[in-house]
């Protein structure tokens, strides 16, 4: 009888910690979006911003470009007290930013290219307008 207990509560308690653990492993940041919607997004250590928007089907994160760092249109400001969290951005991303960008500012960051690492943990981005978008 006890074989049999251990047997059916075993995989229960098993998949309640993984869950825990999993959750608790997850990081998650804020992304506001142009209707000034706050969106809670949880990435792993190691994706850019713009993999775990398309993991999430977050599609108004999403640039033209793939997330080849050629169309500027995944720009997103991040909030001025949360930049030190992020990596320096490198100089293609500067450039893009610069060409290609709509309204770029010097918080500007491409979600392509925008490392999340531990740290990077609870900061907001709030994504750049578009072209000819209100």
């Amino acid at each position: 009888m006890l074989s049999i207990i251990k047997k059916e509560t075993t995989p229960k308690i098993s998949q309640q910690f993984i869950k825990t653990i999993t959750k608790r492993l997850m990081s998650s940041l804020t992304v506001i979006d142009r209707e000034g919607k706050k969106n809670k997004l949880e990435f792993d250590e190691g994706m850019t911003l713009y993999e775990a928007a398309d993991e999430a089907k977050m599609k108004n994160v999403l640039g033209t470009c793939g997330g080849n760092m050629a169309c500027g249109r995944c720009q997103v400001y991040v909030k001025q007290s949360d930049l030190e969290k992020l990596d320096p951005a490198e100089e293609e991303e500067t450039q893009t930013i610069k060409d290609r960008s709509f309204k770029p500012q010097p918080n500007s960051r491409l979600a392509c290219a925008m490392l999340l690492t531990e740290k990077a943990n609870d900061i907001e981005v709030t994504l750049a307008p578009l072209k000819g978008k209100k």
